[in-house]
């Protein structure tokens, strides 16, 4: 299937929220979570997502992602504040 190997590729840019607002946040990864996951269901890959929610002191945002994260079954790992990896598969 090379006309999806492009498309992993592509959509697998960062997810970056930072300056947004809690709510704007957590809508927008929900919602980009969900399309790299139908690709990496399609594809029959895994694909790896870095989710920013902060350069700076993080806190509330970060708080708010890692909520999400456990919410909803997905592991990650937390490199450093604000930085998450996620495995979607």
């Amino acid at each position: 299937m090379p006309e999806f190997q492009g498309l992993v590729q592509e959509q697998n840019t960062p997810i970056d929220l930072c300056g947004l607002h809690v709510s704007e946040a957590i809508h927008a990864l929900n919602y980009e979570l969900n399309n790299r996951r139908k690709i990496a269901r399609s594809t029959g890959r895994r694909l790896q997502v870095i989710i920013i929610s902060s350069t700076r002191t993080p806190a509330r945002l970060t708080a708010a992602v890692e909520q999400y994260l456990l919410e909803h079954g997905i592991q990650y790992t937390q490199a450093q504040p604000g930085l998450f990896r996620v495995l979607l598969q």
